[in-house]
């Protein structure tokens, strides 16, 4: 868990919790500070070290600054939500009495810095037309965390073994085939062969 979290340049402290004798897989524990992770007898009986590699390469991605948000808010709905109070606290969006709600509430967590942070940002967003596909990201964030999986375990059968056994939280997904064809086309990718060598792993023909 360390040298996965270490290699993916994971800047937040995550805790591991391993719990044997609770069912499950990994779970996020939400609002916990520092952030957290359940790991229950699902995942800890009967994985070889590809297998865990890839689940903790796919899990961790999501701890990346960039998908954070992902590890507390699984609907598009929610995100499209969150996006429209993030406007209206930078003073930009049509007033909505759910979304100014919300962005009431959000008022208390952020502070002057991050304000004009946020102000700066979705002033950039508006200027460059204010369209986002919402849907499209979370897939690519998934994509983007099946990759990293990939990249941590190195082993395609390992992918084939894992995927079919990942329980989707997401009100957007993948099938599991589409996600192992996905991981298919990386496997022969330039990028993916750059990452290998980035990482001082150099297949020698």
């Amino acid at each position: 868990f360390k040298q996965v979290h270490t290699v993916l340049g994971i800047p937040l402290p995550v805790r591991l919790f391993l719990l044997d004798k609770t069912p499950g897989g990994m779970v996020d524990v939400v609002g916990s500070n520092p952030a957290a992770i359940r790991a229950g007898n699902t995942l800890l009986s009967g994985q070889n070290p590809q297998d865990l590699n890839f689940i903790l390469g796919r899990h961790l991605a999501y701890y990346r600054p960039e998908h954070f948000i992902r590890t507390m808010m699984k609907s598009h709905t929610e995100l499209r939500l969150l996006l429209l109070a993030g406007l209206r606290l930078a003073g930009l969006g049509a007033p909505d009495p759910q979304v100014d709600q919300l962005a009431q509430m959000l008022t208390q967590f952020i502070g002057a810095q991050h304000l004009d942070q946020l102000r700066a940002l979705a002033k950039k967003f508006i200027e460059s037309g204010g369209n986002a596909d919402i849907k499209k990201w979370m897939l690519g964030v998934e994509t983007t965390a099946l990759r990293s999986g990939f990249l941590m375990s190195g082993d395609l059968e390992a992918a084939a073994r894992v995927i079919p056994m990942l329980q989707s939280d997401a009100s957007i997904d993948l099938a599991p085939k589409d996600k192992l064809k996905e991981l298919i086309v990386f496997s022969v990718s330039e990028e993916y062969f750059r990452l290998r060598e980035a990482l001082g792993i150099q297949i020698r023909v």
